[in-house]
């Protein structure tokens, strides 16, 4: 925690001292402007030549203006270390989030991840601002404070020392003791209530289908219900300390004020100083009233921290072996490639071997859970295998610039995102420059355009969140359009056509369609046996491992599993043409 705190301050703590520094001239500022008005009225009142209000008038003024600049530049300052701050933890948070495969990301609900990214992110920025510089500010101040009223009288220095003492350490060690639960579940409750809220409305049409939209409720309701009473206790902590903080400041006032009675009436104080002095002693504590809601600020601080710090650590940037353009013609090599979801699971892949180069159009196949898509992610460079090597033109895939990786591979996945966004916006994804007349093209060779140009604002229509403007099989041609748009040398596809008739199935996967051109290579992971006869290799995948590989008839005339799915899948078919013929 402490190495977290260090490597992302440290490039900000300039800010910081100079926003520190901006606090005590503010603070001395207006101390200064108290005790000067008061001690300007008090002379006043005795009726003196004008020379000799004259210093006093300009002390309030000076104060009066620096403390207003040096309270805006202690803002400016603060905030913008805040700033920093926020910005260096978002980029840690995205970095810890982004090489996570999907079987360490899925552990993680999607709220509560929005959850730490804004509650907790949110809550860290304040650091320099609630903690680091109040604290700064108030030690510095309490040193000064103290020296200067010992000047007058060594009593008058232990009444401010007593409620510094009082006000910034033992009521807030107080109240946080007190409040210490209610704080410490208020991170928790708060990431309880937002899974509720994306529960409720991404489950709502469900809910409404399977009657269980009264359930959703109550769970939002218990979520809600948790969240305030979590907020309650911890405000009432936070208001009782500031309250008693409060009270202690006018209670050293009136302490030093009858300190100061007596010193007058003693006559070792002027009576003109009596007020100047009071008022001094009230605006002491400016600097301290701070410090009752930094344990509360630690607190949460705390809560915040440890919830980020249950993601994995960025990974350091690699130095990267290849940085210039790889010549073509590109080449994916993959061998022995062996995979676990955790240390101690089963082998998910198990020395799978393959190659790709253009012209080469593979097939992988085998029953759910024989691990095709997850090849597919560490055949893309989104999961990194456990043992084997992955090579790209003979470097290694992860020596390769990312950037410069997805440049070469393209990939879509069963479930690709559209963002809330236009069509045209979704296109460009894969190449930011694209004219409206390539997005056409794209659209065209995924037989969508027709559909888009019946929509009324067409390219620029919003789809909505994840694509809804859209029905199921045109999200996933719009998906396929963005791919063919990045036209990459190497396709990955994890199910391209699901979802779609088989005529349209048929010619986007016929060896003269969009996707099997001669000049790319390709590996379709697939159920559908139809573009099988289009493919020069085929993989059957079973528990992980490569049981049979060949073309189509090799495998066929191997009467193994291969054969087994396919008459089975045959056989399917010719039952339901056959119901079909009775029916008519």
């Amino acid at each position: 925690m402490l190495a977290i705190f260090h490597t992302l301050l440290l490039p900000i703590w300039p800010v910081i001292f100079l926003s520190a520094a901006c606090s005590l001239a503010a603070i001395f500022a207006n101390v200064g402007l108290m005790a000067t008005s008061a001690y300007l009225l008090s002379l006043a009142a005795l009726q003196p030549p004008l020379a000799t209000l004259s210093t006093a008038i300009v002390g309030v003024r000076f104060f009066g203006l620096s403390r207003a600049i040096f309270r805006y530049l202690e803002r400016y300052t603060g905030h913008d270390a805040a700033l920093r701050l926020l910005s260096a933890l978002r980029v840690r948070f995205f970095r810890s989030l982004e090489p996570l495969p999907a079987t360490e990301l899925y552990k993680y609900a999607a709220a509560d991840l929005f959850s730490r990214m804004v509650a907790d992110v949110e809550t860290l920025k304040f650091l320099p601002v609630r903690l680091i510089i109040p604290l700064l500010a108030a030690l510095v101040s309490f040193i000064a404070i103290t020296v200067l009223s010992a000047v007058l009288h060594w009593q008058l220095s232990l009444i401010i020392f007593i409620g510094i003492l009082l006000m910034g350490v033992l009521v807030p060690w107080l109240f946080y003791r007190q409040g210490q639960g209610a704080w410490e579940s208020l991170a928790l409750r708060r990431a309880d209530f937002h899974a509720a809220v994306v529960e409720n409305v991404r489950g709502i049409r469900d809910a409404a289908v399977y009657d269980i939209s009264g359930l959703l409720r109550q769970r939002f309701v218990a979520a809600n219900a948790g969240l305030i009473r979590a907020a309650y206790a911890s405000q009432t902590a936070v208001a009782g300390c500031d309250a008693a903080g409060l009270f202690i400041a006018q209670a050293a006032l009136l302490g030093g004020l009858a300190l100061l009675v007596v010193l007058v009436d003693r006559g070792d104080l002027a009576g003109v100083y009596l007020a100047a002095w009071a008022l001094l002693v009230q605006s002491s504590f400016e600097a301290f009233f701070p410090l009752s809601a930094m344990l509360r600020f630690l607190e949460e601080i705390r809560a915040a921290v440890i919830r980020l710090m249950e993601l994995p650590p960025p990974r350091p940037i690699a130095a990267f072996a290849s940085t210039h353009p790889l010549p073509p013609p590109i080449q994916l090599l993959a061998t022995n490639i062996s995979c676990r979801y955790s240390a101690s699971g089963r082998l998910v892949l198990n020395q799978v071997s393959l190659q790709l180069h253009p012209g080469r159009h593979i097939a992988v196949v085998g029953p759910s859970g024989a691990g095709k898509s997850t090849l597919l992610s560490i055949l893309a460079g989104l999961q990194r295998p456990d043992e084997g090597l992955l090579r790209l033109n003979g470097h290694d895939l992860y020596q390769i610039e990312a950037s410069q990786r997805n440049s070469y591979l393209g990939l879509v996945l069963q479930h690709d995102h559209l963002f809330h966004a236009t069509i045209a916006d979704n296109l460009r994804l894969a190449r930011p420059s694209a004219t409206d007349g390539e997005l056409w093209q794209s659209l065209e060779q995924v037989f969508l355009a027709d559909a888009i140009r019946q929509l009324p604002q067409q390219l620029t229509t919003n789809l909505g969140s994840d694509g809804h403007g859209l029905s199921g099989g045109e999200r996933r041609r719009l998906s396929l359009a963005r791919l063919l748009l990045k036209d990459s040398p190497i396709l990955l596809l994890d199910e391209p056509t699901a979802g779609l008739d088989p005529l349209l199935s048929g010619r986007l996967l016929a060896k003269d369609g969009p996707l099997l051109r001669q000049d790319r290579a390709l590996l379709l992971v697939t159920h559908q046996w139809d573009a099988l006869a289009a493919m020069d290799e085929i993989l059957v995948l079973d528990c992980g491992s490569v049981v049979e590989r060949g073309s189509l008839p090799d495998l066929l005339n191997q009467r193994g599993l291969f054969h087994d799915m396919w008459n089975l899948q045959h056989d399917q078919f010719d039952f339901s043409a056959d119901i079909w013929q009775k029916t008519k």
